[in-house]
């Protein structure tokens, strides 16, 4: 699963996320990844009172995913900007008037 840790959590080294439904994921070792999305593994599930708490850690590859204002940022830049189809075939070319 991957989720954004937005803040740091009560225990040691730990990283807070929520899913869109509000539902809190807890994740070990994660407070140096605040700011970041991450793959997590699930390991339990709890059932409060007070709605679902998911609890996680890194994934088994601890794969981080870029931070989302360097995804923005890349995009400003062009980086990911389509190649126009006529740099890759030529006969995509606006036929002249005859």
């Amino acid at each position: 699963m991957r989720v954004f840790i937005l803040k740091e959590g009560k225990e040691y080294n730990q990283g807070v996320a929520y899913l869109d439904d509000g539902t809190m994921v807890v994740v070990d070792n994660a407070r140096r990844l605040i700011g970041k999305n991450a793959d997590i593994a699930v390991t339990s599930v709890l059932q409060t009172t007070a709605g679902k708490m998911i609890f996680g850690r890194l994934g088994k590859n601890r794969k981080m995913v870029r931070p989302v204002a360097n995804i923005a940022s890349t995009a400003r830049r062009g980086a990911h900007r389509a190649t126009p189809a006529a740099d890759h075939f030529p006969s995509a070319l606006p036929i002249a008037n005859q």
